[in-house]
């Protein structure tokens, strides 16, 4: 995909993202997630620019919107690709013989 075409999706992404941040009913730390997911569905991944706008929208420190990304799997703060593949690691699983999958 060239960079213009690019461009162009991000754009109208942003102002997607713009219009579901207006829509969140409650501002602040409990309108994160619903911010993050919103982002994450748009995006793929949240980058450092729009993790910022959720911080001035939501009136959140950027700080607990990357603890959010960090703490939840679900989210990722770097382009990642299109089909992720995942090895629960959990007790249970690991007993199954979860990790005998990655060998």
């Amino acid at each position: 995909m060239n960079m213009m075409c690019e461009d162009k999706i991000i754009s109208s992404n942003n102002k997607e993202l713009m219009d579901g941040l207006s829509a969140i009913e409650d501002y602040g730390r409990s309108g994160l997630l619903p911010a993050l997911h919103l982002a994450h569905n748009l995006f793929g991944w949240v980058s450092e620019e729009v993790a910022r706008l959720i911080s001035d929208v939501l009136r959140v420190p950027i700080a607990d919107i990357y603890g959010v990304i960090e703490f939840y799997s679900m989210f990722y703060s770097e382009r990642v690709g299109k089909n992720i593949i995942r090895v629960c690691g959990d007790p249970a699983c690991s007993m199954a013989g979860s990790y005998n999958i990655l060998e």
